[in-house]
């Protein structure tokens, strides 16, 4: 079955855009294309585009929001995710290419409501120095024949 994209309306592509422009530095590297999927279960998905979809749609990513959702956010909510939609993007200049980093606070709620993200934050620190000062993250040599 296929997807039920749409063009995405004037009023959230200026929301976006403005968040784009003015909180970014992506905006001279990187073209986005807004599409809209009202089926989808979540409020955004982001996707980079490959070389031969980039050429045809003169975007290097794509991103499907659900307006059905979007339209139900306050602004404050807008704001943050929007922000972050576009949280994983990174243009890497000296190799010219559109990097999609991943999340980089991967926990539990419930951990976080027990100690405050910033109690998880100091430990995550404390271990992963931790970590580097016993030598753990240095792969082991390779010996030779």
């Amino acid at each position: 079955m296929a997807k039920n994209y749409n063009e995405t309306s004037e009023d959230v592509k200026k929301y976006f855009n403005n968040i784009f422009d003015t909180r970014t530095s992506l905006g001279n590297f990187v073209n986005i294309k807004l599409i809209t999927d009202n089926e989808q279960k979540k409020l955004y998905e982001i996707k980079k585009a490959t070389p031969l979809v980039s050429f045809l749609i003169k975007s290097d990513v794509t991103v499907v929001v659900n307006e059905s959702i979007f339209d139900l956010l306050d602004d404050k909510q807008l704001e943050l995710l929007t922000e972050e939609i576009l949280a994983p993007l990174q243009f890497d200049t000296e190799k010219d290419v559109i990097k999609m980093n991943p999340p980089d606070v991967q926990t539990y709620t419930g951990i976080l409501n027990k100690y405050s993200f910033e109690t998880w934050k100091e430990t995550q620190e404390i271990m992963n120095a931790t970590i580097d000062q016993l030598g753990l993250n240095e792969k082991p040599k390779k010996e030779k024949k």
